[in-house]
């Protein structure tokens, strides 16, 4: 090759840090539930699922018993928050844990202090099992997607162009 070398390292940014981070040529490429809003961006979907109810085999019990588990700050495609996705399928919990992370959600539901609600990709990396049944809780709500932003002048690199496909 031409001895270039590619770093990767993850992060968890802000919306302005992570425009900052990519205008500024820190990060090629940029890795995030939102695309990046910059006019000489390209932002393109990496994948896209739907958030979900899960817990782990250590919690037992009807799911409306549960404590709830979620990221308040998480939005589907839409930009529509978790609480009010929440809210509209009428699903709430006398005891609830709010987190920053996805990551965090599911550590607390593998440890069975409650149902985490999560995209399903999250899920399944953490071992986490779908609510089943008829009730409100084994549906998949609101579309979660993944996205890829780059410089438009990035376009053409083709080591950044390999890592993308790799994705």
């Amino acid at each position: 090759g031409d001895g270039r070398q590619i770093n990767m390292h993850l992060h968890s940014l802000q919306a302005a840090d992570v425009e900052n981070a990519l205008r500024s040529r820190r990060y090629h490429l940029i890795v995030s539930s939102t695309a990046v809003q910059l006019q000489d961006a390209i932002n393109f979907e990496l994948f896209s699922d739907f958030y979900g109810f899960f817990r782990s085999k250590k919690t037992t019990g009807e799911p409306r018993r549960a404590p709830l588990i979620y990221v308040p700050s998480a939005t589907d495609f839409g930009g529509v928050g978790l609480e009010k996705i929440l809210r509209k399928a009428e699903i709430n919990s006398e005891k609830t844990y709010q987190v920053d992370t996805f990551e965090a959600a599911a550590t607390l539901a593998k440890e069975g202090l409650g149902l985490a609600v999560l995209p399903f990709r999250v899920a399944e990396c953490s071992g986490l099992s779908q609510i089943s049944g008829e009730s409100a809780y084994a549906k998949a709500y609101g579309r979660h997607t993944i996205y890829g932003s780059i410089l438009a002048k990035d376009r053409t690199d083709p080591l950044l162009m390999f890592v993308i496909k790799e994705l």
